[in-house]
């Protein structure tokens, strides 16, 4: 009981300054940031989709050339003096004709002599893309904060510890930290307490 009463201020302060610490930093939590990442995978196939014998849609007549086309039998022509002359091709007129196909998949144009296209293949390009979506949610960096604050402070020339309590509004970066906090002190000799308003700077060497 003695050690109750002797404390009590500094219990009662206590208790408050972790009841209002633990209330602000529920009031003034940080949201989580999201961070989406996104990755695209693409797959491609070639379908072959042969046409056997295609219908053409029209057919012109081009031009007219000249070749010379073979027979079946030569012909002997006499040649003075003692000589003959085998001929065993004749000059024509062939007919040039262009012929076009076309379906949904193709367009072709052939020309020629009696031309036809006997066969096609069309390779269908297929692209098959596939899309993950990862959502990752990282706490989000604050450098302000109120907490609580308590120790003790001990006189070594009066061999007095005096414990003490309160609330702390502290800033902090990478390197560099400041803060003011505000409080009680207690006195043990006269068992009353004192308030107290404390500010810090601190500077950070080592990071481990």
């Amino acid at each position: 009981m003695n050690f109750l009463k002797k404390y009590k201020t500094w219990l009662i302060c206590t208790a408050i300054g972790i009841a209002l610490g633990l209330l602000l930093a529920w009031a003034f939590r940080g949201k989580p940031v999201e961070s989406v990442k996104i990755e695209r995978d693409t797959i491609v196939q070639y379908d072959t989709i042969p046409h056997y014998f295609p219908v053409p849609k029209d057919s012109a007549l081009v031009k007219y050339i000249t070749v010379k086309l073979p027979v079946e039998r030569p012909i002997y022509v006499s040649h003075p003096p003692n000589d003959s002359l085998r001929i065993d091709t004749i000059e024509a007129e062939v007919p040039v004709t262009q012929k076009h196909y076309k379906s949904e998949e193709y367009q072709a144009w052939v020309s020629g002599y009696m031309p036809n296209l006997d066969s096609i293949e069309v390779y269908q390009k297929t692209s098959t893309i596939t899309e993950t979506i990862t959502i990752t949610q990282t706490a989000k960096q604050k450098h302000w904060g109120i907490g609580v604050t308590g120790g003790c402070q001990y006189y070594p020339n009066i061999k007095q510890a005096s414990p003490f309590a309160g609330l702390q509004l502290k800033y902090d970066n990478d390197k560099w930290g400041a803060g003011i906090s505000g409080g009680y002190i207690h006195d043990s000799k006269t068992n009353q307490g004192t308030p107290y308003v404390s500010a810090n700077l601190s500077y950070n060497i080592f990071s481990f």
